[in-house]
């Protein structure tokens, strides 16, 4: 069985931290496990603000959506991000992250995104009508 609530947000920086708000306070009432619940707020806060950052045309008004299922048979957690955006799929147009210089000489762009689908099960990114759909699961 399955449980999915959804939140949406137009693109704006200052709306993000409702959308935190929003998963933290799902999370708790699904009494979702603490490691758990740090990868799904890590890879939300992650992916919906790159869309929010770099997923409009500057001026331009937009929608990001999160999406999160609950599936007690396995049990497992999806948590789409979706965006009316730009079509970028985070998965292949990222740049790769450089995980083997020091702090001070990697360039900017990348680790968040690497961090976010190694702390993942599975992540899968679609465009469909418009909308930039990225998937992220995390098996309990």
């Amino acid at each position: 069985m399955a449980d999915t609530a959804e939140k949406s947000i137009s693109n704006s920086i200052e709306k993000l931290g409702e959308l935190t708000q929003w998963l933290v306070a799902w999370m708790d009432e699904h009494a979702v496990n603490k490691s758990v619940a740090y990868k799904l707020r890590f890879a939300m806060e992650e992916i919906a603000t790159n869309a929010v950052y770099y997923g409009f045309p500057t001026g331009t008004s937009g929608t990001v959506k999160a999406r999160i299922t609950a599936d007690s048979v396995l049990p497992k957690y999806s948590l789409e991000i979706l965006d009316d955006g730009d079509a970028f799929n985070p998965l292949e147009e990222t740049p790769e992250a450089d995980t083997d210089s020091a702090l001070d000489d990697r360039e900017l762009g990348g680790l968040g995104v690497f961090l976010v689908k190694n702390l993942s099960d599975d992540c899968h990114y679609v465009r469909t009508n418009g909308w930039n759909h990225l998937t992220i699961s995390i098996v309990e």
